[in-house]
């Protein structure tokens, strides 16, 4: 992290410990995963016994001939929906039901698997040690999370941003920058700083993206930006690649596989970083303040169709606290954010952002 300097914008970034002890973090669980492309045939559903209790496992034959070797994986619950997705027809309302009836949930499993449509096919296992993290089509490219901490944390050095928030889950990752030299006052302190977030999912629930982010000093609110040019970011990269071979995969196959869309998340980042859009988003805040509200606050929460009951309730109390404006709706969108989960929060910043968008567009 040489040439990262702090500013007054010290509080909102995190410590260079706390970065050092998140990149370690996503390091080991790399150096914990194991990744090989395995044919159907090889692949059998089981019913495994622990204690009183039943569980479905995958049973995995590795390698050829006398060099083959059993896996016995636990799986985690995506990699259960992406089985009755990707792997099989079975779909994921009955495949669900059949979790609850193992024995018949390894039937049909194996009876879709091996079936003649999938008698030829061959899928790309993501494993962590006894655990199956991931079950994708052997065409899915893989960007390791690690590798775009990395990469993205060179880039910020570079630029003058800093390290905000690392999120990471068992599905996704989301690294939150921002740049203390892009910072304006509102009014009456009302403080924003702009920055980027950093999105990617390593087991097939999300591409690797690159979004502008705006931060809210006085409430820590983050609201993701966008434009009729940018509805998906600056970079929106799906893991699609060719055919990967049958075995193993090495970490110089996966890195070199990688690596253009790595490049292409450095190009993102810096086509981010566009101070002509920055001042419109600031405009657009300053009109979304000055827009009223055309409808009952609640009734425009249930049209949205996104939000469940408790968080409507938190949001309703959240604008009793502002204006009723389109500003004090999208503020108290994010704020009733800031208690939810890392993958939830990001889903209503990012809809919030769009909702803003929708109202005061860009100008």
């Amino acid at each position: 992290m040489k040439g990262l300097t702090m500013t007054t914008a010290q509080e909102h970034v995190m410590t260079m410990p706390e970065i050092a002890t998140s990149v370690a973090r996503l390091e080991e669980l790399q150096q914990d995963t194991v990744d090989m492309v395995v044919p159907s045939h090889s692949i059998n559903a089981e019913v495994g016994q622990i204690g009183q209790a039943v569980e479905p496992l995958l049973n995995v034959k590795v390698g050829i001939a006398n060099t083959s070797s059993q896996l016995l994986l636990h799986i985690q619950d995506h990699a259960h929906s992406q089985i009755f997705q990707t792997g099989t027809d079975i779909g994921l309302h009955y495949g669900r039901k059949l979790l609850t009836a193992p024995d018949l949930w390894a039937t049909n499993v194996n009876h879709w698997l091996h079936g003649k449509d999938k008698s030829e096919s061959s899928y790309l296992l993501r494993t962590r040690k006894d655990y199956l993290r991931s079950f994708l089509s052997s065409r899915y490219k893989i960007v390791n999370n690690y590798d775009v901490a990395l990469t993205t944390l060179r880039k910020a050095t570079n630029v003058g941003a800093f390290p905000h928030r690392f999120d990471v889950s068992d599905t996704h990752m989301r690294l939150t920058y921002l740049m203390p030299e892009w910072t304006v006052d509102l009014g009456d302190g009302d403080t924003h700083t702009y920055g980027f977030r950093v999105s990617n999912s390593e087991v097939g629930l999300g591409a690797v993206d690159v979004k502008p982010f705006l931060f809210r000093w006085v409430c820590t609110n983050g609201l993701i930006m966008g434009t009729q040019e940018l509805k998906q970011g600056a970079m929106h990269k799906v893991h699609r690649g060719s055919d990967l071979p049958l075995g193993q995969l090495s970490s110089r196959t996966i890195k070199l596989q990688s690596e253009a869309v790595l490049s292409e998340a450095e190009d993102a980042v810096t086509n981010c970083l566009d101070k002509t859009m920055f001042d419109g988003w600031i405009r657009q805040l300053q009109r979304a303040s000055e827009t009223a509200l055309t409808d009952e606050p609640a009734k425009i929460l249930k049209r949205t169709k996104f939000f469940s009951e408790s968080e409507t309730a938190n949001i309703l109390y959240e604008l009793q606290q502002a204006q009723a404006t389109v500003f004090g709706m999208v503020q108290s969108m994010t704020a009733t954010a800031r208690s939810m989960t890392a993958d939830r929060r990001h889903e209503v910043e990012t809809f919030a952002g769009k909702y803003l968008n929708e109202l005061v567009p860009v100008r």
